[in-house]
């Protein structure tokens, strides 16, 4: 009789034993659960956004690049309307700052003027950009390199 009671305290102490253990477990991955879900969005989105990345990067240049021929363009009127001398490229500060030109060299077309101003990229992803302030109308036409890149639309013009 001692030896079957020792042997239900010893299989009772073993179930509890038991017991114990998967509740730990179970606690332990509930307090892990969220660390799991957050490591599984961030690497999702990793394979999500990292491919599109270097894409939003030529948009981002090609939209950068546009924006400084036009506020060129418009900077060289306005240097003309205060009757300034010297209205070459080098002067008007828009072409000549080139951390808003990142990735582009600005470069005045034809005669050493800043009506006229062409972009042209650093590298075999982007395109060229061309602008030209018309004087008398004041009207800029926009003209691009290679359409099938960002910025160019159909018929080489943004």
């Amino acid at each position: 009789m001692v030896n079957v009671i020792v042997t239900e305290n010893i299989n009772h102490q073993k179930n509890q034993s038991k017991k114990a253990k998967s509740s730990f477990d179970g606690c332990l991955l509930l307090m892990l659960s969220p660390f799991i879900l957050i490591f599984l969005f961030f690497f999702i989105l990793s394979l999500v956004a990292i491919p599109e990345f270097p894409k939003v990067q030529s948009k981002a240049r090609a939209s950068a690049v546009k924006n400084v021929l036009i506020n060129g363009l418009k900077e060289c009127l306005d240097r003309e309307t205060k009757k300034e001398s010297d209205l070459s490229l080098n002067s008007v500060e828009s072409f000549s700052n080139t951390n808003v030109s990142e990735g582009y060299k600005i470069k005045a077309i034809g005669q050493n003027s800043c009506f006229r101003a062409r972009a042209i990229p650093l590298n075999t992803k982007d395109t060229w950009f061309e602008a030209e302030l018309d004087r008398e109308t004041k009207e800029i036409s926009k003209k691009c390199g290679d359409s099938t890149k960002y910025g160019c639309e159909e018929g080489n013009t943004w």
